[in-house]
């Protein structure tokens, strides 16, 4: 039995729907394998030392049925009207419009236009530096703290930033369908830092940072050399 976190508050509001369920519409989309089991495995050395994956790390995932990001069985409420549609969590809304347009007797009918790409990923930057995204072969420059690039994977990107007038502290969220990544750390002016988005380069940045911190100099030292025996 694993003790992980859960929210009390959303396990009571899931015992009172019985208290709306029969006025309730509820929408899922369909389709697409989406994660619903993992399985846990022992943690890393990293993982200790950053205080992460505490419940274990997951090791591998079982798939049910979904749009990709949510569960058909977490979208639909028993005793409400269950309605469903074949789309990716990214269409749902543009696939259920006409639907929700009918069910308000509104008589309005729009087209279906859009095309969603099959996979994105998503960059939000804080930095006092000029931001360049490459993934694959494109390269993508922040604009108003995002970048958005479509069709990539993060295994498939790096991030170029480039010191700003006077430097300082930058932090960068990077995501797409499977996981996400967090970078802080600082910058001078002139200077350029390429970031490898893998699970490895993330843990390093961050182990150094925290060291950069707590000014653990000789422990820094190493971490730049990527001697985690020494750095411990």
């Amino acid at each position: 039995m694993i003790s992980g976190s859960s929210s009390a508050y959303l396990k009571n509001k899931n015992l009172s729907t019985s208290l709306i369920s029969g006025q309730l519409s509820t929408l899922d989309a369909m389709g697409v394998p989406t994660k619903e089991w993992l399985s846990l495995g022992d943690r890393s050395l990293f993982d200790k030392v950053l205080g992460i994956w505490e419940d274990g790390r997951p090791i591998s995932y079982s798939n049910g049925e979904g749009d990709g990001t949510v569960l058909k069985k977490s979208s639909l409420i028993t005793g409400s009207e269950m309605v469903d549609f074949y789309s990716d969590h990214g269409a749902i809304v543009d696939k259920s419009t006409n639907w929700v347009l009918t069910k308000l007797g509104l008589g309005l009918t729009l087209a279906e236009e859009n095309i969603y790409p099959q996979k994105q990923s998503i960059f939000y930057i804080y930095a006092p530096a000029i931001v360049e995204v490459r993934c694959s072969d494109v390269i993508q420059e922040e604009e108003k703290g995002w970048v958005v690039a479509n069709n990539a994977e993060l295994k498939d990107c790096n991030i170029s930033l480039l010191g700003g007038n006077g430097g300082g502290n930058y932090r960068i969220v990077a995501g797409d369908n499977s996981k996400w990544q967090y970078f802080e750390g600082d910058i001078q002016e002139g200077q350029n830092i390429v970031l490898g988005v893998s699970e490895r380069d993330t843990n390093w940045q961050l182990l150094k940072q925290s060291l950069l911190d707590i000014g653990a100099s000789q422990a820094l030292v190493a971490a730049n050399q990527g001697n985690i025996i020494l750095t411990i």
